[in-house]
């Protein structure tokens, strides 16, 4: 994946990463190099989240298990870790 395609992630796609593995500040451990296990990589889509959910997917970080559940890729998570400075494994 080039680095222009990862320019255009807004914000609002960022959070909705997070949801999809249900990151949060709380269930980090470690105190120097932070790390957090996914528990979960599932979300639902609705009608306020199917834009970003569709260019997530075109982007290849998101992956479609049928049609109203989504799940973040290897490239996903990869990038989601980048983005919030924490190791996140499965």
């Amino acid at each position: 994946m080039r680095y222009r395609d990862y320019c255009n992630i807004t914000f609002e796609q960022i959070e909705l990463m997070k949801r999809t593995i249900s990151f949060n500040g709380t269930r980090l451990r470690g105190w120097k190099y932070k790390s957090f296990q996914i528990h979960q990589n599932c979300i639902c889509r609705d009608e306020s989240n199917v834009v970003a959910l569709q260019e997530l997917l075109y982007l290849g970080l998101m992956t479609a298990n049928d049609t109203q559940q989504y799940s973040l890729t290897d490239d996903g998570i990869q990038l989601l870790s980048w983005v919030t400075e924490v190791e996140i494994y499965e």
